[in-house]
């Protein structure tokens, strides 16, 4: 294999799985340099001894830690408090704290899947993590509740502070500079009780914003968006529920509490706006809901919590009508660009 041209061999490189690269990186020394430089571009682990320790181990060796990245962290523990889980992420922020002492080397990317929502100020106060969050272009925040509340459960107190400000004051702020792309994911209903100040950051940066299980209907997350609509280029919606007072009833046929609201601003307030994507993550699990419909009302109950509104509303009837037009729009900015770049 060391006979065939450079190019070959990177490409090789590029399409083998990991677990293919670590056993032909002991082979030679000239796959061993090549290998090294794409196999440690990407670390992905989750919150088990085995994976700790060897994240600590990459990141006390500094030729192979300036090459990470990427850094992607599932938590799979489920008891037990997440002690690996906190033990892999302190080693990330040490591996991560190494490389940016050593500039242009920075973590890229910080992947966080399942991560507990249960405050932890003793990893997410630490100076190392504010520094590895500041040189960020890609976050993704995957957040479980760490409970089994039912639909219209009560929120938990801890559930607030972690949102509020965990990730409010604590996560989101230090990656304002760089950041280029933001995804946040709840398997509860976020952006009112308990809110997400999203509002007050801002990212100059910012072209691709993901959220599921975000709260709409002149919340946090509809300022968000239009405070950032001079740079967003895609966002995806993933089951966000648009927000109605508990007295919905009263204003069901007012457009203006509306999906249909929100997305005529989007074309104003949005102009570079190319690509939305809306996903149903509701239909099987809702008696009524038809499976292909994605857009979605809730109201907070004072003593159920959210509801998931499935009747049909009055208001409602402009929302698809708003949608298609958006999506015409979207379409021609689309068109504008090809040609623009000759394709």
């Amino acid at each position: 294999m060391q006979h065939l041209p450079l190019e070959l061999l990177r490409e090789i490189v590029s399409l083998s799985p990991p677990s293919t690269l670590a056993a032909l990186r002991g082979t030679n020394k000239g796959l061993h340099d090549l290998i090294t430089l794409s196999l440690f571009r990407v670390i992905k682990l989750k919150d088990t001894v085995q994976c700790a320790t060897s994240l600590e181990v990459i990141s006390q060796n500094k030729q192979v830690s300036e090459l990470v990245e990427e850094i992607w962290l599932e938590v799979v523990t489920v008891e037990g408090k997440n002690i690996h889980w906190r033990r892999a992420l302190q080693a990330a922020i040490f591996m991560a704290g190494a490389i940016g002492a050593n500039p242009p080397h920075t973590i890229r990317t910080l992947i966080l899947e399942n991560l507990s929502a249960l405050p932890n100020n003793e990893v997410y106060d630490t100076q190392g993590l504010c520094d590895v969050l500041g040189s960020l272009e890609v976050l993704v925040l995957g957040v479980v509740s760490d409970n089994k509340l039912s639909e219209g459960g009560f929120l938990i107190d801890t559930l607030r502070d972690f949102w509020e400000c965990t990730v409010s004051k604590q996560l989101l702020p230090p990656t304002q500079a760089n950041l280029a792309s933001l995804t946040i994911k709840s398997d509860q209903e976020v952006g009112c009780v308990p809110n997400i100040y999203l509002s007050t950051l801002c990212f100059p940066n910012l072209t691709s914003l993901s959220l599921e299980n975000v709260l709409f209907g002149e919340m946090e997350a509809d300022r968000f968006i239009f405070k950032h609509g001079t740079t967003l280029t895609h966002i995806v919606l993933h089951t966000c529920p648009y927000i109605l007072p508990e007295d919905y009833h009263e204003v069901s046929d007012n457009p203006s509490f509306f999906w249909s609201t929100f997305f005529r601003r989007v074309v104003t307030d949005c102009p570079v706006l190319t690509s939305l994507t809306l996903l149903n993550g509701y239909g099987h699990n809702h008696r009524g809901l038809e499976l292909h419909r994605k857009l979605h009302y809730s109201y907070c109950d004072t003593d159920c919590g959210y509801i998931l509104i499935e009747e049909d509303l009055v208001g409602a009837w402009d929302d698809m009508r708003a949608l298609e037009n958006l999506m015409q729009v979207l379409e021609s900015r689309r068109m504008g660009q090809d040609e623009e770049t000759g394709h």
